[in-house]
């Protein structure tokens, strides 16, 4: 068996997905948007774990607000500690100054 029929045979086995593959050809998508006046908001916990060197081991969480005081807005804020350090950090993204249109 040619080298080449081999290394077919072990792509096809690797990824499956790759022989069928191609698009249909008659197939035609659109997508319909509907603006949803309704406000989104999102909140995110995330806990964590790190370890360096110069800091040894640490554990942290971390925390997003998404769309509570401008609906573009986000509120992020972290902390993590260990034996020998410990920070907090935060940020304001995407918060637009009062009394202006487009001026983040």
């Amino acid at each position: 068996m040619n080298r080449q029929y081999r290394v077919l045979i072990v792509l096809a086995f690797l990824y499956p997905g790759m022989i069928h593959a191609a698009p249909a050809a008659n197939v035609k998508s659109s997508v319909n948007r509907i603006d949803n006046s309704a406000k989104v908001r999102e909140q995110l916990i995330l806990p964590y774990a790190f370890s360096t060197d110069t800091m040894g081991v640490n554990l942290g969480v971390g925390a997003m607000l998404s769309g509570y005081y401008q609906d573009q807005m986000t509120l992020g804020l972290t902390g993590f500690t260990g034996d020998v350090s410990s920070g907090i950090g935060g940020g304001v993204w995407n918060f637009m100054l009062p009394k202006t249109d487009r001026f983040f």
